[in-house]
């Protein structure tokens, strides 16, 4: 896990975040969980991103959400409104430029 961190490419790690997670389930749901969680968190950060890479860690963010839906949909559901209800503060640079 230590090494993990090492990772530069936040979909990768965030990939390996979540197939992790998905690994662990029947052994340390609790972990397991928390795994996941790092994962999702990990496609949400778009500040200073331009639309192209937002589009990236959208789609990334979908995929994610397939094993947490799987192992917790009460998680994935959660995670969903989460992102539905927040602000669109984190725009792409690109997006910001125009307004």
């Amino acid at each position: 896990m230590a090494r993990l961190q090492e990772v530069s490419d936040t979909r990768v790690r965030a990939r390996a975040l979540a197939k992790l997670g998905d690994l662990l389930w029947k052994d340390d749901e609790p972990y397991a969980r928390q795994l996941f969680l790092r994962a999702y968190e990990l496609t949400a950060k778009t500040d200073q991103m331009t639309a192209n890479e937002v589009k990236k860690l959208a789609a990334l963010r979908k995929e994610i959400l397939g094993p947490i839906a799987h192992r917790d949909p009460n998680l994935a559901r959660k995670l969903i409104e989460d992102q539905k209800a927040a602000p669109r503060a984190n725009q792409p640079r690109s997006a910001a430029r125009r307004g």
